[in-house]
């Protein structure tokens, strides 16, 4: 019989992951990018005929995308986002399907990626 290993996520990795998100990801960058233009009343940015296919919202987005937008695009706010990525609180299911789904991620590699494995006893 196969012994199965028991996972334990690791909030303080997990919160690394996102932050690596913020700074990285392209297609986290374009959906903030077009979140904004449609969304947010105090932009002066046309919404793009093109959504999250244009490469033009990625050139707005050099640097990271910001803690408040990235909250904003999720329903919660800066501080939601800073506390993840601290490791002081977790993202809960939807906003872990939400991020691996935005950033084409497969969401068990995600997880996966932010575990400790527990030894059985």
């Amino acid at each position: 019989m196969e012994i199965v290993k028991i996972l334990s996520i690791d909030y303080e990795k997990m919160g690394e992951a996102i932050a690596a998100l913020r700074k990285t990801n392209v297609k986290l960058k374009k959906y903030v990018c077009f979140f904004k233009q449609i969304y947010d009343a105090d932009t002066d940015l046309e919404p793009c005929e093109k959504g999250i296919q244009c490469d033009g919202c990625t050139d707005m987005l050099e640097a990271s995308v910001s803690q408040e937008d990235l909250g904003r695009a999720l329903g919660e706010s800066k501080n939601v986002v800073a506390s993840w990525e601290t490791g002081r609180t977790s993202p809960d299911m939807q906003h872990i399907l939400a991020l691996c789904t935005i950033c084409d991620l497969d969401m068990g590699e995600f997880i996966r990626a932010s575990s400790l494995a527990l030894n059985p006893e």
